[in-house]
């Protein structure tokens, strides 16, 4: 199911929406001109797109999206920095070398590396 990213939309809200669709991912968002506000993104509860920039627009992201293009728009559309970021086993990964896989690529990954994990664990028990 696609998820569509309106100018009004909670950031938080997004966030889940994603990592609920995508359980081995996770994106992050920063503001293009100050590091310092990142902080405030990552905490405030009830921040909009628009509390943070005045471009308006609509992104709709989908399983065949490539994260290249998703961090593109996403400059273009809100003013947002976005890195996207795989579970690997016991860590999270940017994937700024595999931008250019869909989204259920970098999801099958992460899953795929994370259940072997899993199984090795399992072995060793």
């Amino acid at each position: 199911m696609p998820i569509e990213i309106h100018h009004g939309d909670r950031i938080n809200e997004f966030k889940r929406q994603f990592e609920s669709q995508f359980p081995f991912l996770r994106m992050e968002l920063f503001p293009l001109d100050n590091h310092n506000a990142s902080e405030v993104i990552q905490k405030k509860e009830n921040l909009t797109f628009q509390n943070i920039t005045e471009n308006d627009g609509v992104l709709v992201i989908s399983n065949e999206s490539r994260f290249s293009d998703i961090e593109t728009n996403i400059r273009k559309i809100f003013g947002l920095q976005a890195k996207l970021f795989r579970r690997t086993s016991t860590s999270w990964i940017e994937t700024k070398h595999t931008s250019d896989w869909t989204l259920q690529d970098q999801n099958n990954q992460g899953f795929g590396t994370s259940k072997l994990m899993d199984d090795i664990n399992d072995i060793g028990a």
